[in-house]
């Protein structure tokens, strides 16, 4: 039987429940990019896990993980195949929770949580080693390594406790291409906002329009020196300027003028309103 996809169409769930349902013999291979994985069967159970993370039941749970790239299936024999997955777990238990750490993943990684991000735990550890050393000052790497977990062991309960606000961020989180900045660049960006990502949003609009006045303030200076270096286009210049200079002094000149014509004969009528005027000659009856 020849079986080949993309696992965007058919996820690992539903490959594993074919392979089970037709009591395959074979081995299944996942690639992704680079990385490459393989899953082998015996009548239809995976015996056996190995990619480029690691082997066995670890490895299966993080090919959940895998939303594309493509599968296909080999039927070959599996004889002399050392079997790195249990045969006493149910498969359907098994896939259960290689869907539920799927989704833990992905919800981690929506809020952008990554192995740099510190937490602080907002209620007592009760005997929970994971969630003492949750103290605001170690990372989640810190921890994990600390403790020896695996990915399948913590990332679920680190899903539990931040969905139900026992642990807060203290820290941002790294960015996708895992930029993380010193402290002392941290609390500078926190004095003008204490959302940092609005913080760096608002410096690089400044450092947009200081780059705008920078380049004009250029344009301006080549401008004055390409005058300073040829004073005949100087001179042309101020020749332009002072072409409208004469109207412009006529009507300065002729304005006292006009505006002393004015008061003069506004004076006039005043003297002319003020003289006594003669009176009509009476008649008596």
């Amino acid at each position: 039987m020849q079986l080949a996809g993309e696992l965007s169409k058919m996820n690992l769930a539903s490959l594993i429940r074919l392979v089970r349902n037709g009591e395959l013999t074979g081995k299944v291979c996942l690639t992704q990019g680079a990385s490459t994985a393989f899953i082998f069967f015996e009548n239809g159970q995976p015996i056996h896990v190995e990619s480029d993370f690691g082997v066995g039941r670890e490895a299966l749970l993080e090919l959940f993980c895998w939303q594309s790239g493509t599968f296909s299936y080999i039927e070959s024999s599996v004889e002399g195949t050392r079997r790195t997955l249990s045969a006493d777990e149910a498969l359907e238990k098994l896939l259960k929770e290689g869907l539920a750490h799927q989704e833990a993943l992905k919800y981690l990684e929506q809020l952008r949580i990554s192995p740099r991000t510190v937490f602080r735990a907002t209620e007592n550890a009760n005997n929970d080693p994971f969630l003492a050393r949750m103290d605001g000052r170690s990372s989640l790497a810190e921890i994990v390594q600390s403790l020896g977990l695996t990915r399948s062991s913590y990332l679920r309960r680190l899903q539990e406790l931040v969905a139900s606000g026992k642990v807060l961020v203290v820290e941002p989180a790294a960015d996708a291409q895992g930029l993380q900045l010193p402290d002392w660049v941290i609390s500078r960006l926190k004095q003008d906002n204490a959302d940092v990502a609005q913080a760096i949003v608002d410096l690089v609009i400044w450092a947009d329009r200081i780059k705008c006045w920078m380049y004009q303030a250029d344009a301006d200076l080549e401008r004055l020196i390409g005058m300073l270096d040829k004073p005949e286009a100087a001179s042309s210049a101020e020749k332009r300027e002072q072409s409208f200079e004469p109207e412009n002094s006529t009507f300065a000149q002729a304005a006292p003028t006009e505006l002393k014509s004015e008061e003069s004969t506004s004076a006039a009528a005043a003297q002319e309103i003020s003289r006594p005027q003669a009176r009509p000659p009476s008649y008596e009856f």
